[in-house]
């Protein structure tokens, strides 16, 4: 009875909090780095300013990032291809 409730329940909650955390990290180490170093060497470091820091703008974060899908998106076409 309570091990029903254990694999049940507490193993999938435990399961999804683990895959978000890893692929929070996953994201932040891989495709923002990609993407900040992609964007400082076609900018000629002009943009984004800083890594990560307080003062970012949102909307710098999510550009960077979403470069860094782009270019994961591009290399894994270009492989398959």
């Amino acid at each position: 009875m309570v091990l029903e409730v254990v694999l049940e329940v507490i193993f999938p909650v435990i399961g999804r909090i683990l895959g978000f955390i890893f692929l929070e990290l996953l994201t932040h180490a891989v495709f923002y780095t990609v993407g900040f170093v992609f964007l400082k060497i076609i900018t000629l470091g002009k943009y984004p300013d800083e890594f990560i820091s307080p003062k970012s703008d949102l909307h710098q974060q999510t550009y960077v990032y979403l470069m860094g899908w782009v270019i994961f998106l591009a290399l894994i076409i270009i492989w398959l291809v």
